[in-house]
């Protein structure tokens, strides 16, 4: 990951939530492997409309900003705000809203391993 990916992936949170597109949980998650970064957002708007249409929002936000291209729909999950990855998360580590990004590496919540993680907002309702 390089330093544009981090301040885009926050740019990107940003502008959704200038569009009442609340986002709870918002991080770069590593995918050991498939050897690439995802970036995960939780938001109620998945569990309101759908994940087909919270994809449709993010992809217009995406078009109206700058971003690097590697920044598209292809490396970005979209999850319930009760995703079960996203509340064990919300357990283990609290990031109120952090545009550089928390490190969170080599460690396991719950079942699950996190190789690596950057973590902008976790563990709040925002």
């Amino acid at each position: 990951m390089v330093k544009e990916d981090v301040s885009d992936g926050y740019r990107l949170i940003e502008a959704l939530e200038k569009k009442d597109f609340q986002v709870t949980a918002a991080l770069w998650l590593y995918e050991e492997e498939k050897r690439l970064w995802r970036l995960i957002i939780a938001s109620p708007y998945y569990d309101e409309k759908g994940p087909r249409e919270a994809y449709l929002f993010i992809a217009n936000i995406i078009e109206d900003l700058s971003l690097a291209p590697e920044l598209d729909l292809f490396n970005i999950t979209v999850v319930s705000k009760n995703d079960r990855r996203i509340l064990n998360l919300n357990n283990a580590i609290k990031v109120k809203d952090n545009p550089s990004g928390v490190r969170f590496s080599r460690s396991y919540i719950d079942d699950a391993y996190i190789d690596d993680a950057l973590i902008y907002r976790s563990g709040s309702e925002n």
